[in-house]
């Protein structure tokens, strides 16, 4: 429970939408690019480790050690170091105090960070404690990385500042490797901290791509995978997680009446779900129990269960059994869509959300489960996207940058680079792209026809580019 909860919290959790200072919305951004260095190669500057660097070992061992107590205690307990993150943050390239920071291009935790994602493979170990915990899992350590992730990305402004784009750009590969390392893991929350590592990792190449002389990554972004992260590891532990939240081994045999009460209050402990006191809402679950048991009988029978066998199970049993297979279906409905393009998939998860939606006809207690946890994983499938997109913008940004550094202005039309077009990943399309002047233009990327929610910034891609000779 504690995965899916985290995982919707983190997926759904954008900055507002509206500024007080600036009345331009937040989803509009000004975007300055500079004359590229055009590389010698198409495919010099690589996003991702090449095999020749990678060195045998587990990944997750570095990364361990780098916020290990004894490497990172001394920011961790430093009271206001908020408040230095804040001015790094904030300040622009030239601001940044570049003595204070010093540091970081020495620190040993980056430096394991460094080598973490240069292993050959990166293993959690975290199937084993699904097996054991279900969704109370703790994953304290998967957070710890978002501050490591956090340096590394002073470290790039830092040598952005210093106008060394190589050293920056092999922290920005550093921080997508590690992305995905950690987005590869068996749970959503490990792979939606994976799209917030992989997210800072591509602000920072765009904030390089606006200084000049930064080289040329067209292709580069080009040959990255897509989809960036894949979804098969986190839903293969979402399995794992709600097997032992169900106890489905236990429940496919015939069990005694106590047997099958233990099995429910590890559900409902498991879950996590507290209305008023413990005890009060166990009578309130089992009262509801009792009034699905009979449509509870008829569906296990049904699905081929021999009545004999259902008539032997306490009244627990039958209809947590029920609600395990009310689960599985309608999770596999949610699942088969996972790997489509989310223009292909939208229709048929706008269907399924609408009718898990709280207050649905036939949303007993059979469905209780899929109505508290299914939910989240639409959020996630949004975040993917919303890396994937953000490649393809830089990808097309970038193309504009090329054809500016070699003609002095900004094309005409898309088309007109010469370059393959990035599609966008929201549609399946081309981004639309206006040129006001030959300094001036719009790329953007809009929301899907079916996105019920106003124009932001979960569903909206505005560059306001402008070239600077």
């Amino acid at each position: 429970m504690y995965c899916f909860m985290m995982a919707f919290t983190l997926a759904t959790n954008c900055p507002s939408q509206a500024n007080e200072v600036n009345p331009k919305p937040a989803w509009e951004k000004s975007i300055t690019l500079q004359p590229a260095k055009i590389p010698y190669r198409a495919l010099a500057h690589p996003l991702l480790p090449q095999a020749g660097d990678l060195v045998g070992g587990n990944a997750a061992l570095c990364y361990y050690r780098a916020f290990s107590p004894e490497a990172f205690s001394n920011i961790r307990n430093n009271k206001d170091w908020w408040k230095t993150e804040e001015a790094w943050s904030k300040a622009t390239l030239a601001q940044l105090p570049q003595k204070e920071m010093e540091f970081l291009l020495r620190y040993w935790p980056l430096e394991q960070m460094e080598l973490g994602a240069r292993r050959s493979y990166c293993d959690w170990e975290l199937t084993d404690r699904l097996k054991k915990d279900g969704f109370s899992a703790l994953l304290p350590d998967v957070q710890g990385l978002r501050e490591l992730a956090r340096l590394m990305s002073y470290r790039i402004r830092l040598k952005l500042a210093k106008k060394d784009h190589e050293g920056a750009l092999r922290d920005i590969q550093t921080l997508l490797a590690m992305g995905r390392h950690v987005g590869d893991g068996p749970t959503l929350i490990t792979h939606l901290v994976g799209v917030a590592i992989c997210s800072i990792a591509l602000e920072r190449l765009e904030e390089g791509m606006q200084q000049p002389g930064f080289p040329s990554v067209h292709w580069d972004l080009s040959v990255l995978p897509v989809p960036f992260l894949t979804l098969e590891t986190a839903l293969g532990g979402e399995r794992i997680g709600a097997e032992s939240l169900l106890s489905i081994q236990d429940l496919e045999r015939v069990m005694t009446r106590e047997e099958a009460n233990q099995v429910m209050g590890k559900f409902m402990t498991q879950l996590g779900v507290a209305i008023g006191d413990y005890r009060d809402y166990h009578s309130v679950f089992f009262a509801i129990s009792l009034i699905s048991y009979t449509q509870s009988k008829e569906c296990l029978i049904n699905q081929g269960t021999p009545p004999e066998t259902v008539e032997k199970m306490p009244v627990a049993q039958v209809v947590m059994l029920r609600m395990a297979g009310e689960f599985n279906r309608e999770r596999d409905e949610l699942f088969k869509y996972a790997n489509l393009p989310l223009w292909q998939a939208a229709p048929f998860l706008e269907e399924l959300e609408r009718q898990n939606r709280p207050g649905m006809m036939g949303q007993g207690a059979s469905k209780i489960l899929a109505r508290l946890l299914l939910p989240a994983l639409y959020a996630v499938f949004e975040a993917r996207v919303r890396l994937d997109r953000k490649i393809a913008a830089l990808r097309q940004l970038e193309a504009l940058r090329l054809y500016a550094t070699q003609t002095g202005g900004l094309p005409e039309k898309l088309e007109n680079t010469k370059l393959p077009l990035a599609l966008d990943p929201m549609h399946g399309k081309p981004f639309e792209y206006t040129r006001k002047s030959a300094t001036e233009g719009v790329l953007r990327g809009m929301p899907m026809p079916l996105d019920k929610k106003p124009v932001g910034l979960s569903n909206t891609v505005h560059y306001e580019v402008q070239w600077k000779k």
